[in-house]
C-alpha cells in the first residue's frame, strides 16, 4: 500500500472522527497523514479543522501555501485569522519548504 493511500485512509477516519467530535485523535490521525503525505493539500486542510489553536491553523495554512501559492481557501482563511491575532500570538513555523519538496517534518 502507498504512503497516499494509506494517508487518504487516516484522512477520512480523522473526518469521521471529526463528526464525532474527537477532535483530539482525528489530529494525531491527521498529523500521521501529514507525516506519510506531506504535500496533501487535503490533510493539511483537516488538520486545520482539528488542531488546537488559531496558531496551529494558521500553521497548517502555511503549510497548504507552501505547497501551492494560489490555493485561495488557505490564503484567505490565514488572513483572516491574523487579522484577529496579535502579531506576538502568530509564531512562525520553520522552513516551509520540507513540506513542499516530499520531506517529513
Amino acid at each position: 500500500m502507498t504512503n497516499a493511500i494509506q494517508a487518504g485512509e487516516l484522512i477520512q477516519q480523522a473526518i469521521s472522527e471529526l463528526g464525532k467530535g474527537e477532535k483530539m485523535h482525528a489530529s494525531q490521525l491527521l498529523i500521521s497523514a501529514v507525516q506519510m503525505e506531506p504535500t496533501s493539500q487535503l490533510a493539511w486542510l483537516w488538520l486545520s479543522r482539528a488542531v488546537a489553536t488559531e496558531d496551529e491553523r494558521i500553521q497548517c495554512f502555511d503549510q497548504i501555501i507552501a505547497i501551492d501559492p494560489n490555493t485561495e481557501i488557505a490564503i484567505q482563511a490565514q488572513d483572516k485569522l491574523k487579522a484577529i491575532l496579535p502579531p506576538n500570538q502568530i509564531t512562525p513555523i520553520p522552513n516551509t519548504q520540507g513540506a513542499a519538496s516530499g520531506s517529513p517534518q
